[in-house]
């Protein structure tokens, strides 16, 4: 697994996590433990708060019951593959996200267009591009284990194709484009040269950047996911970019932009392997309670995808009527517990876990006034 993790900004491999891992909660909630020794440096929770004054916010808890959001704060191109004739490529940044109960893949977000990406560079979402940096939300999670998957992939086929893309992302909102349906939403107008075949070789070409993690919430012997950033990595550059930190950069234009720097001498990295820097936090955001809804919609259309060519689906009414299933969805999880609480016995265990999880069913519920409802 070529993750690392930064514990404050030591990085950490997840064999030290995982070792480490009593050690680390009692640290975050403040108990006996006063550092933490790990292969590049030591964990100092005193020195880990001087470094962020108040003005700067610091990560919101995740776990069962609480929101859950992962946001890619930063991609590097590393050395791209080229197209024939050394035409620079564009390169697409893909995430996936599926919970341990699901057994069908995730729909496949597009994140971000890097159109004739150049070497070395750093691929961020300007104010004045398309594109979005959320992964995953959730405004309660509710399952023991979350699996996620990152790429990197350089369009090698279609010479247009990932212009005619970006202007999908006017129909996601602040959200990423759902590769399934982008096809449909192609078919009407902006490519309808491009056919099925050709756009799932260009969703499917290999990745440069390809990685999975897994966050646990409930497993024994695994450490307990925490709210911090990840470096998403190839397994041959973790070792070099382990002497590397993410730190904020003033950019050309004034902005503070996230960068990776050497831990030592400050200097940006610029060598030839790829990387994202990934947030896991735990903040409320209800601005993106659209999310699961647009992936939902996503995962239908590609059911029906080389079936139905009709250019005149509608997104935005799928999208209505899946987060309404959503709802209904979560609402029949809740009168199912309601139904069975009398089994349990007072003060036990499993009575908190049976609250939390009605909570975090709740809080899934976007129509509050669902709950009203008699079934």
């Amino acid at each position: 697994m070529a993750i690392t993790y930064y514990v404050g900004s030591i990085p950490a491999y997840y064999e030290e996590l995982r070792q480490k891992a009593s050690q680390l909660s009692d640290i975050i909630h403040n108990k006996s433990v006063a550092k933490i020794e790990f292969r590049k440096g030591v964990f100092d929770l005193n020195g880990a708060q001087s470094k962020h004054p108040q003005s700067v916010n610091s990560f919101s808890d995740i776990g069962l019951g609480k929101p859950l959001s992962i946001e890619i704060m930063s991609s590097y191109s590393g050395d791209v593959p080229k197209k024939f004739l050394g035409r620079r490529p564009d390169v697409m940044t893909f995430s996936g996200v599926k919970s341990y109960l699901e057994h069908a893949a995730s729909a496949r977000m597009i994140n971000h267009i890097q159109e004739r990406a150049e070497d070395y560079s750093y691929m961020d979402i300007g104010a004045f591009e398309n594109g979005s940096p959320i992964v995953f939300y959730t405004p309660a999670l509710h399952f023991g284990s979350l699996l996620c998957s990152f790429e990197l992939v350089a369009d090698t086929i279609g010479k247009s194709f990932s212009k005619a893309l970006t202007k999908l992302f006017a129909h996601a909102g602040s959200l990423p484009i759902f590769a399934p349906a982008a096809p449909f939403l192609l078919a009407g107008s902006i490519a309808s040269r491009y056919t099925g075949k050709t756009l799932h070789n260009i969703f499917e070409s290999k990745a440069f950047l390809s990685e999975d993690i897994t966050l646990r919430f409930d497993t024994p012997e695994f450490p307990v996911a925490v709210a911090r950033q990840w470096l998403v990595c190839n397994q041959k550059d973790q070792d070099p970019l382990m002497e590397y930190a993410p730190g904020f950069i003033a950019g050309p234009d004034g902005r503070q932009v996230l960068k990776l720097v050497h831990r030592k001498t400050g200097k940006v990295y610029k060598g030839k392997a790829p990387f994202m820097i990934v947030n896991i936090d735990g903040r409320d955001r209800p601005e993106l309670e659209a999310f699961k809804s647009k992936a939902a919609s996503a995962k239908v259309l590609e059911q029906f995808y080389g079936n139905n060519k009709s250019s005149e689906l509608n997104l935005s009414i799928l999208e209505e009527a899946l987060s309404l299933y959503n709802d209904f969805y979560y609402l029949d999880k809740i009168k199912n517990i309601q139904h069975s609480t009398g089994t349990l016995d007072k003060g036990k265990d499993e009575e908190t876990e049976v609250e939390l999880l009605m909570e975090s069913y709740k809080n899934n519920i976007q129509r509050k006034e669902i709950l009203n409802l008699q079934i």
